[in-house]
């Protein structure tokens, strides 16, 4: 296995005769090849896109389809009356609307296709391309705080542990769930926690000793801390943090489709874990050279927006 990316791995397709990979042996790999490159690294680079409910089906769509998002009605407690049939409940399922509106693609342009040197280049776009990608699924991702009815915090202070349990107690009086919940933070308010005895400190728990010697949070007071560098950002100091349980946002992705028969081009698009990506090249010979295009289709929405999340504000500069 040939290591391109620090959290994923793609097959080395090492060459006896030059010690390399070449173009016909990646030729033999399509489809998989260059969708498993770009599935590896853009699902190692997003945050959010992981932590969020996920809607996802193998059916092909374009731009501005809709997807309808079942979000389940509510259950009451009944008593069993002695002697009498238990109460039949119909709960009402609503259907949420989310527009497929987002087409993201990034493409390029690699003249030499026929060296093992150009292949590897083709591996290090797609992984970059991917990683870009998968970053901008983040950034609008967490645009979404702006629908979140529940808010904490200020636009002048960093997060502090009273910000932190005051968004934990706005979530429970709400009645989200207290499993899967998350706190996503910016990488400001990462260092402001982290100068903070009650992240650091051994007596206030074991968890903060990884918390010293890694820089990571880890989970504390019912929250699952994660830094994300896509935080949004307003008015040059603001930082839109968020605390919410998965179900508060939704991510929808569907495959796109292969180019049409006869094209040139060759398309490969795959999925895990709910996001699809397309790799479509073909040659170019205005250019001279393979055009490689990397796309995703998706759509975001707020499910639960009145009582799943809180939008956690701050703005003070950590430091």
């Amino acid at each position: 296995m040939k290591k391109v990316h620090p959290n994923f791995f793609i097959p080395a397709y090492d060459n006896p005769a030059t010690g390399g990979i070449t173009i016909t042996e990646v030729d033999a790999a399509i489809p998989e090849f260059w969708a498993n490159v770009a599935l590896g690294a853009l699902k190692a680079n997003t945050v959010m896109a992981n932590l969020v409910n996920r809607d996802y089906s193998d059916a092909v769509a374009t731009k501005g389809d809709v997807v309808n998002v079942i979000q389940r009605g509510n259950l009451v407690v009944n008593d069993k009356q002695t002697g009498k049939q238990i109460t039949l409940q119909t709960p009402t399922n609503s259907k949420i609307p989310v527009t497929l509106d987002k087409h993201k693609e990034i493409s390029w342009l690699i003249e030499d296709t026929a060296s093992a040197k150009a292949i590897q280049s083709a591996v290090d776009y797609v992984t970059d391309a991917a990683i870009a990608l998968g970053e901008q699924i983040d950034k609008d991702l967490l645009s979404l705080y702006s629908a979140l009815t529940l808010q904490s915090g200020t636009a002048t202070t960093d997060l502090s542990v009273a910000t932190i349990l005051d968004a934990r107690e706005k979530l429970n009086i709400a009645k989200a769930p207290v499993a899967g919940r998350y706190f996503v933070i910016s990488p400001q308010d990462e260092t402001a926690l982290l100068k903070l005895e009650e992240f650091t400190k051994a007596d206030w728990s074991d968890e903060n000793m990884v918390a010293l010697r890694e820089a990571t949070l880890g989970k504390k007071y019912g929250f699952t801390f994660v830094m994300d560098q896509q935080v949004a950002v307003t008015s040059e100091t603001q930082r839109h943090n968020v605390a919410f349980h998965k179900d508060a946002f939704t991510l929808v992705t569907r495959p796109l489709p292969a180019p049409p028969a006869g094209s040139g081009a060759i398309s490969s698009a795959l999925a895990v874990d709910g996001i699809s990506v397309r790799v479509t090249r073909s040659y170019s010979q205005k250019d001279g050279g393979m055009l490689w295009t990397l796309d995703v289709l998706y759509g975001i929405a707020a499910l639960r927006k009145t009582t799943h999340g809180v939008h956690v504000l701050t703005g003070k500069n950590a430091g």
